[in-house]
């Protein structure tokens, strides 16, 4: 079950995007359970054409559902509580209970964020307390360096991890960092914790296309959108003391940012105007996956930000797997010694690294050396092609919830765990 599930473009459903397609390919049949509605899209998203995903709620209360997330939204921003989602509890847990008490499930996995949906998942683990529960956390609730919880909530957080912990069969980080983390936090429950990645689906077409023949300036691209401290402040400035010491032209790099981005985050608005004035900083408007796809195969460049308040590095922008394949220059700012620092090291595809850390003339000198880089594609390399790949992500789902990957055992809707051969 999932909050967020396709057609809504954002990273939280790339795995149960991924574990509801290539279950199946193992031998197990998957049945979704998403919200139908969330506020970060506009689409009627009431009815689903797949006959195994299922919305709720529907009809009126989801009229409600929209009703009480407005005063959830209002309430988080005075009380500066994090997260979202709450009024999605109550209703996902009684389809959920509806559906096992319809059909024989065996096994049922909860997604966030939002971490309501573990607290949904929570309830039916209450109601059916022998059914194997995993809980996947695509970011850790409690430390979570974009959600700045007040002490109180803090508090409330810490519990309700601690209760969602104890109760699942399983618990799934998505980078070694956070597993790590949570080893520390909860020895005692330490072989309850593994790790899956975040990743690509290889049958999805993520290719770098040829760059428009009119295109005069290079640009530097970043698909999707900035929030907390995601925000390229570091590029800005170092582009505006390299153009002061005329060592960059406005005619030498534009930066094009699609996707919108958190006002709050900006703490230059003097900077970015006079850019979008000179024509050197270009803003786009949100768009679909695909297109956004297609807009960076197109740049000459890619951008990625890895940056946060607190400094922390144990996330993954996922976009990175969508560069990988790519397999344009990457300008990455991340925190020295980050997993995506890890990553890129590994990938195979060509890349400049400007650490949090840097002093403004190692950053300026990053900048100019990443701009002698060939935009010719590089492929990944095959370390990176097997680990992030969807079809293997899922195998690795199954192992660590006992499942056979290999086909000598399955888990189907309806029937209890059947053994082949």
């Amino acid at each position: 079950m999932t909050y967020h599930y396709i057609p809504e473009n954002v990273p939280s459903t790339l795995h149960p995007r991924f574990f509801a397609k290539y279950l199946p390919e193992f031998g197990v049949d998957a049945d979704v359970l998403a919200s139908s509605f969330s506020p970060f899209s506009s689409l009627d998203m009431s009815h689903d054409a797949n006959p195994n995903v299922h919305r709720t709620p529907l009809g009126r209360d989801r009229d409600r559902m929209k009703e009480l997330h407005r005063w959830e939204t209002f309430l988080c921003w005075h009380l500066k509580v994090p997260d979202w989602g709450r009024p999605w509890i109550s209703p996902g847990a009684a389809a959920g209970i509806r559906m096992l008490e319809e059909h024989k499930y065996d096994l049922l996995i909860s997604f966030s964020p939002c971490f309501s949906a573990h607290r949904a998942a929570l309830r039916i683990k209450q109601r059916f307390p022998e059914l194997p529960w995993f809980a996947y956390l695509a970011d850790p609730f409690v430390g979570n360096p974009f959600l700045h919880a007040n002490p109180v909530q803090q508090w409330l957080n810490e519990r309700l991890e601690k209760k969602v912990f104890e109760a699942a069969n399983g618990v799934i980080a998505n980078t070694e960092a956070v597993e790590a983390i949570w080893r520390d936090r909860y020895p005692q429950l330490a072989s309850k914790f593994s790790n899956i990645p975040n990743g690509f689906d290889l049958e999805e077409s993520v290719v770098a296309h040829p760059i428009p023949d009119d295109r005069k300036t290079p640009i530097l691209m970043h698909a999707g959108s900035l929030y907390g401290g995601r925000f390229p402040k570091m590029l800005f400035e170092s582009m505006d003391r390299l153009t002061r010491a005329g060592q960059l032209t406005d005619a030498d790099l534009h930066v094009q940012l699609v996707g919108g981005f958190d006002a709050k985050s900006v703490s230059c608005p003097d900077l970015i105007e006079s850019m979008k004035q000179r024509g050197n900083l270009i803003l786009h408007e949100p768009v679909s996956r695909p297109e956004a796809l297609r807009l960076a195969g197109e740049a000459d460049y890619l951008l990625l930000v890895d940056l946060n308040e607190a400094n922390t590095k144990f996330q993954v922008p996922s976009k990175l797997f969508d560069y990988l394949r790519i397999g344009r220059p990457i300008l990455c700012y991340t925190p020295r010694g980050s997993e995506t620092q890890s990553i890129l090291l590994q990938s195979g595809v060509p890349f400049v690294i400007i650490e949090a850390e840097a002093s403004a003339a190692e950053a300026d000198r990053g900048l100019v050396e990443f701009l002698k880089l060939s935009s010719n594609p590089q492929p990944m390399s095959s370390w990176a092609r097997k680990t992030f790949d969807a079809r293997e992500m899922t195998r690795q789902l199954l192992t660590f919830c006992g499942i056979d990957p290999n086909g000598s055992a399955s888990l189907t809707k309806g029937a209890e765990v059947t053994r082949h051969g």
